[in-house]
């Protein structure tokens, strides 16, 4: 297989872990909400934690090939998560700031920001081989 569609490969399986991590963790969000009456904050956070350990999951096994140690790799899995979802926040908070008019687009722009550098992060450092 040629490098380009190893790469597409793993794009395409990136985007479709994050669609089955979203639909995951809105299901745990709602479940913990509505069947166990978790207040808000908590069932979102709940969520999202499951989310996370799915998604670490599935892209450590099946989108990414990579010889690190399960440890190493979550640990790593962690640090792009709050990086990605930090530079998520800046692009927000700036797109609200300087296109007041288009408010309604900065979480849009945020999750481009956030999938992107995720997508570089884990292929090139949290799923790098030593080799």
């Amino acid at each position: 297989m040629s490098a380009m569609r190893s790469h597409l490969n793993e794009l395409f399986r990136f985007g479709l872990v994050g669609v089955l991590n979203s639909l995951f963790g809105l299901f745990c969000i709602y479940s913990f909400k509505f069947l166990l009456a978790f207040p808000d904050i908590i069932a979102n956070a709940t969520g999202y934690f499951f989310g996370l350990i799915l998604s670490f999951f599935l892209n450590s096994r099946w989108v990414f090939v990579h010889d690190r140690s399960e440890k190493a790799a979550a640990i790593r899995f962690g640090i792009v998560f709050l990086v990605s979802y930090v530079i998520n926040a800046i692009v927000m908070i700036s797109w609200i700031k300087f296109c007041p008019k288009y408010y309604n687009y900065s979480h849009v722009a945020g999750f481009f920001a956030y999938s992107i550098v995720f997508f570089i992060l884990s292929k090139f450092w949290t799923f790098k081989n030593h080799h």
